[in-house]
């Protein structure tokens, strides 16, 4: 892993109750939902992470107006 990646923080992913797991399709179907909530929630805090160390590194170069 590399060394900025980051942590797992884990995650709390609910059933859809419209779902009948007992189903094989509707079972993958969850499974797919959660895939997918997985990837947002990734992508939104790489984004934030990101946007983070933007501002960071910009307000270092910045010199104050005189």
């Amino acid at each position: 892993m590399p060394e900025d990646s980051g942590g797992s923080h884990g995650g709390i992913f609910i059933a859809n109750p419209a779902l009948d797991l007992r189903v094989e399709t509707e079972r993958r179907e969850q499974v797919d939902n959660w895939m997918r909530q997985l990837g947002l929630d990734a992508g939104l805090f790489g984004m934030e992470a990101l946007i983070d160390r933007i501002r960071a590194t910009s307000s270092d170069s910045v010199t104050p107006a005189r």
